[in-house]
């Protein structure tokens, strides 16, 4: 923040400048030069403000409601049969999903996934496998079957 306000700055002391320098050509063009650079910079430093303020929101979200990204109850362990291996557990956690109970000849405990479908793919050997449907809670209903309507 600090540095987009010195840029501000800088910008409207370029535009005085360039005011009170209109007779030399040459620095009038060095100065327009600056200001679309301090512009640009501007306009790079507001995107990134923007997305931090999005992420700051999206965690107190998820700290206030105790739900991951994609809306999860934090500490969740769901299963699926795995292709040769039987049952699977899955924990939810904030940032990703980790797997809590297996045979660690397999995949060592603790191993972690971006995505449930990340996941889904791994254990069931099938690319692009939703991880909503393959997913399931202790009583044995799919994710989405719970989670989206």
């Amino acid at each position: 923040m600090h540095f987009l306000i010195n840029n501000l700055r800088s910008y409207m002391e370029i535009l005085y400048m360039l005011q009170h320098t209109s007779s030399n050509i040459n620095k009038s063009r060095a100065l327009i030069d600056e200001i679309s650079k301090l512009k640009n910079n501007v306009d790079r430093l507001e995107k990134i403000v923007l997305t931090l303020e999005e992420d700051i929101s999206s965690l107190l979200y998820t700290r206030i409601h105790k739900s991951n990204k994609d809306g999860l109850p934090i500490g969740l362990k769901v299963w699926a049969n795995a292709k040769n291996i039987g049952k699977v557990w899955l924990c939810v956690n904030l940032t990703d999903y980790q797997v809590d109970k297996i045979d660690e000849r397999v995949i060592p405990k603790g191993t972690k996934f971006n995505s449930l479908s990340a996941a889904a793919e791994f254990f069931s050997g099938i690319v692009r496998r939703n991880g909503w449907t393959y997913w399931r809670n202790k009583d044995g209903r799919t994710l989405k079957e719970l989670y989206k309507c």
